[in-house]
């Protein structure tokens, strides 16, 4: 999230050009901001994040980001793993199914007598 979207969602509660001066950005430059239309690219950004929580929400939040990947591009939408990964970070969205931790089975460290090694 930009500083100019948290000044935009803050600006009915704090003055805009103290947020400016915290931030460290010009007033000019926030109200160019403000009343500039969308890029492509945002409305992309948006779009794509949409889908994303409605492939996340029909999977009951089960899918990561390679199976939503896979769930978006048969529903013909053009998009990488790394970006749904992105844009799961930016929802704060999560895989509820975790990968199972690595099991020992075998015990090398035990008293009794090893087998020869008859082949070597």
């Amino acid at each position: 999230m930009t500083f100019y979207k948290i000044m935009a969602e803050c600006r009915e509660h704090y003055p805009v050009a103290a947020m400016a001066a915290v931030y460290g950005v010009s007033t000019s430059g926030f109200y160019d901001w403000f009343g500039r239309e969308p890029s492509a690219r945002e409305c992309r950004r948006d779009e794509l994040a949409e889908r994303v929580r409605e492939a996340f929400d029909g999977s009951c939040g089960i899918y990561g980001s390679r199976k939503l990947t896979r769930e978006l591009v048969e529903r013909e939408i053009t998009v990488c793993r790394n970006t749904v990964a992105e844009r799961m970070r930016d929802l704060g969205l999560r895989s509820r199914a975790q990968k199972r931790p690595y099991v020992t089975t075998t015990d090398s460290a035990h008293l009794e007598p090893v087998a020869p090694n008859t082949l070597g």
